[in-house]
């Protein structure tokens, strides 16, 4: 866990955040909107782990996009983490998803990174 405390302290650091809290406050987003679904098959994977939290660093460091970890996040979830869910844009920070999957090779670093997984 020292690494991802690293990544997550550089992340930190640069962006003057504080990036736990921002995942935490992004899963119980998430886990509110569970309850707007009947279905919840495919949801129970909707907390961070190591790997999460590498995938979001190397987003973070070779996107060259600042304050923007709410919207990894959200790019995240969306490629791989959870299926079939809508993200409602009231209540989770997007404005800049669509910009960071045309502008950036964030496609690139998930296909590599997920098939590594």
């Amino acid at each position: 866990m020292t690494c991802i405390n690293d990544y997550i302290s550089e992340i930190n650091d640069n962006e003057d955040i504080d990036v736990n809290k921002i995942v935490k406050s992004f899963e119980k987003k998430l886990k509110k909107c569970f309850k707007l679904y009947e279905d919840n098959v495919g949801f129970e994977d909707y907390k961070m782990t190591e790997y999460d939290y590498i995938v979001l660093y190397t987003l973070w460091k070779y996107t060259n996009k600042t304050c923007c970890i709410e919207e990894f996040l959200v790019v995240m979830y969306s490629y791989y983490k959870i299926e079939e869910f809508y993200f409602p844009i009231k209540l989770f920070k997007t404005s800049n998803c669509i910009n960071i999957l045309l502008e950036t090779n964030a496609c690139i670093i998930l296909e590599k990174l997920i098939k590594i997984d």
